[in-house]
């Protein structure tokens, strides 16, 4: 009998989670591939971004293209009965996280941290309809976890943060790092003084992420106006969608600056192939988020040979390392703007730690993460 893996990516439409699943399934060579067969649920969206491969089988349906609604009805209903029909030599993938069956084995896996941190939920407001979301997910997500046979980690904070809910002793569960693809790897650009730049030719500064609560671009911006007033020749540069409501505020208390539209471009959502572009026109990066899991972003900055600024919330000390010369506290304006302005004074240590931070970049390969999370849930396949 053949052994089946089967993934259920039903949920999975964009961001992270779809890059996870299609480098995952990508860098499977045959060296590698345990499995007879790999079958993969989802919308046509996501499966078309799959290679085909002959261990591959692509399966979705009408529901898939729906909304929340329609995918859940799927699971209970039509993915519940196919499951029961294949329960022999199979094991159930969910990456993310929320598979509340009773297929056996199943293995989860961990990659939103707002479910998790009511402090950053909060943030959207108490009564939020974002905030209910986050934490009707958790309630979910902890019962997936629970009845799970093991989830995969891809932080060391998250394990830690996580397996303090859970009812289960999962503690033996793995940390699976995602890897980074090379498409991002630059040789490091040189740094120069800010004394350097002209308002003609500025100091690029790259921000990569939805303009959102949590990701603090409003004080972050405050600062690099009030540095630009000073003297400093420096332009931001964000990409990345956003969450509405925090637009609408980021928009009233910004924009009405009369040098906001000389320092600030913000692009707003571009698309994955074209993201690469920003890192090789930019000069340094700043990552200003206060919630990650692992944060894709800043180990494509660290591959890409710019230096960072970087908030000092775990878990990215985890991955850029304790002695990183420049780390903020994002929730405090003065953090932001002494850091920023000691970043922009301090052209070798710049330099240095982004040598270092490139060098540690070179750890996470979604060759190693793919060849690793099918070790595991081979290992599992009949627990």
């Amino acid at each position: 009998m053949k052994n089946k893996l089967i993934i259920d990516a039903s949920n999975i439409r964009d961001g992270g989670g779809v890059t996870h699943l299609i480098e995952l399934l990508n860098n499977i060579t045959k060296d590698t591939l345990q499995f007879d067969v790999i079958e993969v649920f989802s919308n046509n969206s996501t499966l078309t971004k799959i290679e085909n491969q002959n261990w591959i089988s692509k399966k979705t349906h009408p529901l898939l293209e729906k909304g929340t609604f329609y995918i859940t009805f799927w699971k209970k209903i039509h993915f519940e009965k196919y499951l029961k029909n294949n329960k022999d030599n199979a094991v159930l993938f969910n990456p993310a996280g929320t598979y509340i069956g009773t297929f056996k084995p199943h293995i989860e896996m961990s990659q939103n941290m707002l479910i998790w941190d009511s402090l950053e939920s909060d943030r959207y407001g108490k009564t939020s309809v974002m905030k209910t979301k986050f934490r009707l997910l958790r309630h979910f997500q902890k019962k997936a976890f629970n009845n799970s046979n093991g989830i995969i980690f891809i932080s060391k904070y998250a394990k830690k943060t996580i397996l303090g809910f859970l009812n289960k002793d999962l503690s033996q569960s793995p940390i699976i790092h995602h890897g980074v693809n090379q498409k991002f790897a630059q040789e490091v650009k040189v740094q120069k003084h800010i004394s350097e730049y002209s308002k003609d030719n500025p100091y690029n500064l790259l921000y990569i992420s939805p303009i959102t609560v949590y990701k603090h671009q409003i004080d972050l911006i405050k600062v690099v106006l009030d540095l630009y007033k000073q003297g400093y020749n420096i332009k931001l540069n964000l990409v990345g969608g956003d969450y509405q409501q925090y637009y609408k505020k980021y928009l009233s208390e910004i924009e009405s600056d009369k040098t906001y539209n000389k320092v600030v471009n913000y692009h707003g959502k571009v698309n994955y192939d074209e993201v690469e572009n920003f890192y090789k026109s930019s000069d340094g990066f700043i990552f200003a988020s206060t919630c990650e899991n692992m944060p894709n972003i800043l180990i494509e900055a660290m591959s890409s040979g710019l230096p960072i600024l970087c908030s000092n919330y775990q878990p990215m000390p985890e991955f850029l390392g304790s002695k990183h010369p420049f780390y903020f506290d994002p929730t405090k304006k003065q953090s932001v703007y002494q850091n920023l302005k000691a970043f922009l004074d301090n052209p070798t240590d710049r330099q240095e730690s982004a040598l270092e931070a490139k060098s540690k970049s070179k750890q996470y390969t979604w060759e190693e993460c793919s060849k690793q999370t099918l070790e595991y849930l081979f290992k599992n396949l009949n627990n």
